[in-house]
């Protein structure tokens, strides 16, 4: 499976050859837009010889007019290696984690949905768990909870008394505020 990496490097020369762009155009674009990587730059960066920073990356997509997530994830399912000693994810899998739809795995739930900020709590309905809630009253209820018992748990791993409520516990309608 290709890293990331892999596939901006691959991205990189399609996108730019979709838009009809030599690399001297695209280090020139890249230029407008206050980035300083020339040519040669972007040619060690098609080549692999030339790793990118994570700034770089963001400002080629902007300058490309396409989204990071399709730099970064094949276009096709076949799949990407995120970590070196992580089980290759699928790539419609990844997309949905880029775009913070959902975890890779089940067990980074809690922690994956309170660092979604409340604006995009419209997004909830489609996802599993105690974070299913149409009702913004009940999604902040549900997340108060959840963030202060996964802060709890990071802190004091082991001060849990037997009968604390898991996140799972808390009901998705929120009923159980208090």
């Amino acid at each position: 499976m290709p890293r990331p990496s892999e596939v901006f490097r691959e991205r990189l020369r399609d996108v730019r050859r979709i838009r009809g762009w030599t690399q001297q155009e695209l280090a020139g674009a890249l230029d407008e837009a206050g980035v300083d990587l020339g040519e040669f730059a972007i040619t060690r960066l098609e080549k692999g010889k030339r790793s990118v920073s994570l700034d770089e990356a963001v400002a080629i997509a902007a300058v490309l007019g396409v989204s990071p997530l399709h730099m970064l994830v094949p276009l096709d399912d076949s799949g990407v290696r995120l970590a070196p000693s992580m089980p290759d994810v699928r790539s419609a899998s990844a997309r949905a984690w880029f775009r913070g739809q959902r975890p890779l795995r089940r067990a980074d739930e809690p922690i994956y949905y309170t660092q979604t900020p409340p604006s995009e709590a419209d997004w909830f309905p489609f996802v599993p768990g105690p974070w299913r809630s149409e009702n913004p009253e009940d999604y902040e209820a549900v997340r108060e909870k959840y963030e202060s018992q996964i802060m709890q748990h990071t802190t004091f791993p082991l001060s849990r008394h037997p009968d604390d409520l898991d996140a799972v516990d808390i009901p998705p309608t929120g009923d159980d505020r208090k």
